[in-house]
């Protein structure tokens, strides 16, 4: 009876080795803030959100932006600076990742610092973007139909360019609430709600964090109740632990490869500016979780090996239960 129960205490503590493992590596790397925040600095957004900002504005006015690509790009570049992305970015991670592990009732995530930002920096980027156009005839910075990057305003014309364009800009900010809340304002967001509810949500991030001592408690357990001596021991300890570290890079090479797979067909599928982007989002993504994975379950299959090794050349009188059976 004591063999049937070391047995499922083996297999138990196989299975959930590498359970604890994608756990601990999910709740670390992917729902930190400090991670998520790693994650978009390598994704390159804001290195190459003014280049998704340019191509939407040219896809969007195919003509009117004709021969003014690298203006369009340097209003952009200036308009959406790091400086400026950065806070407002960080602030919305804070706030979405505080509401995904359960640390508060909702995500509250406020625009109103990064919209001032915003029209704070129109003059900047306007100057840097027409800096090297000819100058505007006189006048024309007043039509309706004027293209605002395609020559660069009169000294006595200035303010009242800077005007226009503000008010443009404005428009555009002013359908961008200066507070989002979720999960009221976000139908997919209530149904993660309903489904996993603010307490399930701090519970299962507690047993990613901790999850990792169940399997070594059912290893502990399977010795005290089994093995007898030393070579038993290493031998009931080191087969399910060579077993896990195996049988999570199996998995994880298999994910990798599928997960490679739906990131290429994304890329081939690709249409809209940003869909090359969230190509790139999903790499990150799946590199900062399976590379460490595959790491450490090399490690754990390579201390199992250890043990198992070990087990086979100890000298120990009592041998009787060194292998199950």
């Amino acid at each position: 009876m004591k063999a049937l129960v070391a047995l499922l205490f083996a297999i138990a503590a196989a299975i959930t080795i590498p359970l604890a493992l994608y756990a601990y590596n999910v709740e670390g790397r992917i729902l930190s803030p400090d991670a998520a925040k790693a994650l978009v600095e390598r994704a390159g957004f804001y290195r190459d959100l003014p280049r998704l900002a340019t191509q939407t504005v040219r896809q969007d006015n195919p003509d009117r932006f004709t021969g003014n690509e690298r203006a369009v790009g340097t209003f952009f570049e200036t308009l959406l600076a790091p400086e400026v992305l950065r806070p407002f970015v960080e602030h919305a991670i804070d706030q979405l990742t505080a509401f995904a592990r359960g640390e508060t009732e909702a995500a509250v995530i406020s625009s109103a610092a990064f919209k001032q930002a915003m029209r704070e920096r129109v003059p900047a980027a306007l100057e840097a973007a027409t800096a090297n156009k000819p100058e505007c005839a006189r006048g024309a910075v007043r039509q309706d139909n004027h293209d605002w990057l395609s020559c660069r305003p009169t000294a006595a014309e200035a303010a009242q360019y800077r005007e226009r364009v503000l008010a443009r800009v404005g428009s555009s900010l002013a359908e961008m609430p200066d507070t989002f809340r979720t999960p009221r304002e976000d139908r997919d967001v209530q149904q993660f709600e309903e489904n996993l509810p603010r307490a399930t949500r701090q519970r299962l991030v507690q047993a990613a964090q901790w999850g990792w001592l169940l399997p070594l408690m059912l290893l502990m357990l399977m010795a005290m109740l089994y093995a007898q001596s030393r070579r038993a021991m290493a031998a009931w300890v080191g087969v399910p632990v060579l077993i896990a570290g195996l049988l999570c890079l199996a998995v994880t090479k298999f994910v990798q490869e599928a997960w490679g797979a739906a990131i290429a067909e994304m890329r081939h599928e690709a249409t809209e500016p940003g869909d090359e982007f969230g190509a790139r989002v999903s790499e990150t993504i799946g590199e900062a979780l399976f590379d460490p994975v595959m790491l450490q379950s090399a490690v754990v299959a390579a201390l199992g090996a250890m043990l198992v090794g070990a087990a086979f050349m100890m000298r120990d009188e009592d041998t009787t239960r060194a292998w199950p059976g």
